[in-house]
């Protein structure tokens, strides 16, 4: 048994709950589960009774019990689900998202299991924050011969500035060379460069 995202999103909408809220000691919430994963073309209240046999249930929440075994291991860190307020996000909006970024919709859907949405959203959100710091760097570009730039103590970030700006550690401000040292390194350079020592 094999938990896809369309399954997932097929759970969210039999429920009306958001997936992150899923409470598997609910016997509602893993029957409707094991239908969605089951991929029977028959009605859910059809499923309901096929769920009555017992070594029918015991075969699927055994496949269950393994699939959720193993792919455990590729999730990170999860709470608990205890202390804290109800998740709102849908799987139904992350995938939307996933899928309009221009990831294949039938990998999305049919192929894509739960432990991979992590990686897929970080690579999305690093490649979203390198586009938008393209068009900054662009529009800084564009602007910087009509600008007073001395009244810009943090270059383009003064003109546009993003929540992960404060997140980079700053590079320290080289000491401005003073022009006899400047000098003095261009004449060692220029004895260099002809052969004199």
């Amino acid at each position: 048994m094999k938990i896809t995202l369309k399954d997932i999103i097929r759970w969210e909408q039999l429920t009306g709950k958001s997936f992150f809220n899923i409470d598997y000691s609910n016997e509602d919430d893993l029957e409707y589960l094991l239908y969605v994963c089951d991929n029977s073309e028959v009605t859910f209240d059809t499923f309901k009774e096929v769920f009555k046999n017992r070594k029918v249930v015991d075969k699927m929440l055994g496949e269950f019990n393994r699939y959720l075994a193993l792919s455990s291991q590729f999730m990170p860190g999860q709470d608990d689900g205890k202390g804290g307020e109800k998740d709102t996000r849908y799987m139904k909006d992350i995938v939307s998202f996933i899928i309009v970024s221009g990831v294949d919709p039938h990998f999305v859907m049919e192929e894509m299991e739960l432990q991979d949405l992590p990686l897929i959203m970080k690579a999305l959100e690093t490649k979203r924050r390198i586009s938008l710091e393209d068009k900054r760097t662009f529009t800084y570009l564009t602007m910087l011969p009509h600008m007073d730039t001395s009244k810009l103590k943090n270059g383009m970030e003064d003109i546009l500035s993003f929540p992960w700006d404060k997140e980079k550690p700053k590079a320290p401000k080289q000491p401005v060379m003073s022009e006899e040292e400047f000098d003095r390194i261009m004449e060692q350079y220029k004895k260099h460069d002809n052969g004199t020592t």
